[in-house]
């Protein structure tokens, strides 16, 4: 009998995007809506670090989430 191959292991974690790219995101955010792939290109980040700052914007209340994977600047 063979033994049983150990289970595969999970891809490891995203790191988590540096102040500089939070920063640079939020400079090139304004009020009107952009993908986060326009974004990304703006700051001169990878996608999923755009997409991992914009969540922690958007739960601080920084950035609006719109319909169509478009993000703004909240006002104010």
């Amino acid at each position: 009998e063979e033994p049983l191959a150990p289970p595969p292991r999970p891809p490891p974690a995203p790191d988590p995007p540096s102040e500089g790219d939070r920063a640079r995101i939020l400079a090139v955010l304004g009020p009107a809506p952009s993908t986060v792939d326009e974004i990304a290109r703006a700051a001169g980040v990878g996608v999923r670090a755009a997409r991992i700052a914009l969540l922690e914007l958007s739960l601080a209340g920084r950035v609006e989430m719109h319909g169509g994977h478009l993000v703004s600047l909240r006002p104010g």
